[in-house]
């Protein structure tokens, strides 16, 4: 009796740990272009940083504890996450596995370019004040405004944004546009020379929706 009352203490104090497992790195770089590799992730948040630093708060639900690995190149700084697991082998086949779920809160200073490289992986941008390259399999995609040029490239989800005295380029083969709850024809082109900000999005089946201001 005393075996299994200290088992189940032992994995309620194991699921706990799971339920609270994250991971922060806080650092300052000099380079202008970042890469940030989600494919691990599930959801990818992007905010303005209010100081000079790069936050990453990595935050998982599942058994996975998320490293943050970051890496600086000559014209680029690569930011990766490496899981390793916290269960430990004797309590295995007491555990049920959960469904790996973890996110990421990203804080960059403005008038970074940054790309976000990912599989099944929904993306959400509070009106970032910089360049975005996002390329994705498939998920949610809501980037609010879009302060500075874009070039979104993903197979499947739904799109929205706003942006205002920008250039459009959007192409969707089986999915549908919308600008200002206007149905638009694929590819929804829009060219102004007087304008650098360009918006161009990719994608197969993608449902895109556009506010113009």
């Amino acid at each position: 009796m005393r075996y299994y009352i200290t088992l189940v203490i032992i994995l309620v104090s194991q699921f706990t740990i799971l339920g609270q497992n994250s991971s922060f790195k806080s650092f300052v770089s000099p380079l202008n272009e970042i890469e940030v590799n989600v494919k691990a992730l599930d959801e990818v948040k992007i905010q303005n940083s209010e100081t000079n630093e790069i936050e990453i708060h990595v935050l998982s639900q599942s058994e996975q504890h998320y490293d943050v690995i970051t890496k600086e190149f000559e014209s680029f700084l690569k930011i990766d996450f490496k899981a390793s697991s916290l269960s430990r082998n004797v309590f295995r086949k007491y555990i049920t596995k959960r469904v790996n779920r973890a996110s990421v809160l990203i804080k960059i200073p403005e008038n970074k370019s940054l790309t976000i490289v990912g599989e099944n992986v929904d993306v959400i941008s509070e009106n970032y004040k910089g360049d975005l390259n996002i390329f994705i399999e498939k998920g949610y995609v809501n980037l609010n405004e879009v302060k500075r040029s874009l070039n979104l490239k993903l197979f499947q989800g739904n799109v929205y944004f706003s942006s205002k005295k920008s250039n459009f380029n959007i192409k969707t083969n089986r999915g549908k546009i919308k600008c200002n709850d206007s149905l638009k024809t694929s590819p929804y082109l829009k060219k102004n020379r007087s304008l650098k900000k360009q918006i161009k999005v990719s994608s197969i089946r993608a449902n895109i929706f556009v506010n113009e201001l």
